[in-house]
């Protein structure tokens, strides 16, 4: 191989591995928004789940 073949090769790599950083990064953002709705969605259960308790508490029958 010449030095343009390896160069072009290595460019392409640094591209692919750039690509792959960003994606990564991405995906982290994600998963954190992910953890963030989930902790959300648990505290509004619980808030439900406590509303639940107590009505039936206040004896709505």
């Amino acid at each position: 191989m010449d030095n343009q073949t390896l160069t072009n090769a290595l460019v392409k790599l640094s591209n692919k591995l750039a690509t792959s950083e960003a994606n990564q990064a991405i995906l982290e953002a994600q998963i954190e928004t992910a953890k963030t709705e989930i902790k959300q969605l648990e505290e509004k259960l619980e808030q439900l789940e406590n509303k639940d308790k107590d009505n039936k508490k206040g004896g709505n029958h």
